[in-house]
């Protein structure tokens, strides 16, 4: 269940800064036209520009390392005076991450890990709320989705590592202690606590998303109404719409040469997140293994190319796009139909007559989504 955010304790630069002025613009950085976003599906996505370009506005941006990635926020030109709310909502960030990460002893999810094997841990409401949330995502996708996946990513991060697949003792032993059945959530002492002394919980497939969230929280604060807000190249969440738009519109690659139309995707206050492991995989005897396990098995996952997910928040985003990676098609349709609001764009093989890979739209979104295939 391992995706690419939060892989390792990130060096924490400072934020990436262009000069434009002298003054408090300074630490924003320009842009015209088509602003690249993410990677999608199995190449870069964009934000494509309106039919007439000369509309296409200018944006400005500020970022930061944190999470092994970089998180960026876009803001409609004229927003400059927003610089001291847009840094501080992206400084939550690096505390998110102290406050998630296994790989600091001194986080909060690495104590409850240590110790809820052995006594109920109380953790800070908004973590709580979120297992809780990580909880029912577990129940909905059938363990597709699973937070207590931990001991799995730990034993295929050391097989890399050793340059090794894991052997299936190895896998059967690491799942011994997978599923949100070893979970205990007190709601009344907001607490948890395991009946395994093996389950380990890593967030790294929902961890990106729900900073983007809080992020997001704090800049709507801060009274922001319009910006885009990324986080590693793979989960957006969009606030509002610029000058003269819908909404936010991304295109999404389908990992051909170009000259073919792109899916587009416009966002308004919705959030969008792809797995997919075309960039992130290793060969063993020819044969090719994704980074991304499924708890369901020990193995990594291999019924789709690659999954987006579009939810109402940027954590469910993040979650479902792992899950309906794992999944496959049509259980993602058959998700979505019971889930008002989620939608998926999912790219998938064989290819087409002209020998580019399918996209399939799961769900008929109404605008401000706007998804065209």
């Amino acid at each position: 269940m391992e995706r690419d955010q939060g892989a390792r304790p990130s060096t924490h630069d400072p934020m990436i800064l262009t000069s434009t002025t002298g003054t408090r613009r300074q630490f924003l950085r320009r842009q015209v036209g088509p602003v690249f976003l993410a990677t999608f599906g199995l190449g870069p996505a964009e934000a494509a520009p309106p039919e007439d370009e000369s509309e296409c506005g200018e944006l400005v941006s500020l970022s930061r390392i944190a999470m092994a990635c970089r998180f960026e926020i876009l803001l409609p030109a004229g927003e400059e005076d927003a610089w001291e709310p847009v840094q501080e909502a992206l400084e939550l960030a690096d505390d998110l991450e102290r406050q998630m990460t296994v790989f600091r002893e001194d986080s909060e999810i690495s104590r409850v890990n240590r110790e809820a094997a052995h006594r109920p841990v109380a953790v800070e409401s908004r973590l709580f709320a979120l297992l809780d949330l990580a909880a029912r995502l577990a129940r909905e996708t059938a363990g597709a989705f699973d937070i207590t996946a931990g001991s799995l990513a730990r034993l295929w991060r050391s097989c890399r590592a050793q340059d090794r697949l894991p052997t299936t003792a190895e896998i059967k032993s690491a799942r011994a202690a997978v599923g949100m059945s070893w979970i205990r959530l007190d709601h009344e002492r907001r607490t948890v606590s395991f009946t395994s002394e093996n389950v380990a919980l890593d967030l790294g497939a929902i961890g990106k998303g729900y900073a983007l969230d809080r992020i997001c929280e704090s800049l709507r604060s801060a009274g922001v109404t319009a910006a885009l807000v990324h986080a590693g190249h793979s989960s957006i969440a969009a606030m509002g719409r610029p000058a003269r738009e819908q909404g936010w519109t991304v295109s999404i690659s389908d990992g051909t040469d170009g000259s073919r139309p792109r899916p587009r995707v416009r966002l308004r206050d919705h959030c969008m997140a792809t797995s997919g492991s075309a960039q992130r995989f290793r060969e063993v005897d020819g044969k090719r293994y994704g980074h991304i396990i499924d708890p369901r098995t020990g193995w990594p996952a291999e019924a789709v190319l690659s999954a987006t997910a579009i939810a109402p928040t940027a954590a469910e985003a993040d979650a479902l796009a792992t899950a309906f990676y794992i999944m496959g098609l049509e259980a993602t349709r058959a998700y979505c139909a019971k889930h008002p609001g989620v939608f998926a764009l999912m790219i998938v093989g064989p290819p087409d007559a002209q020998g580019a890979p399918r996209v399939v739209n799961v769900g008929s979104p109404d605008p401000p989504l706007e998804v065209t295939v």
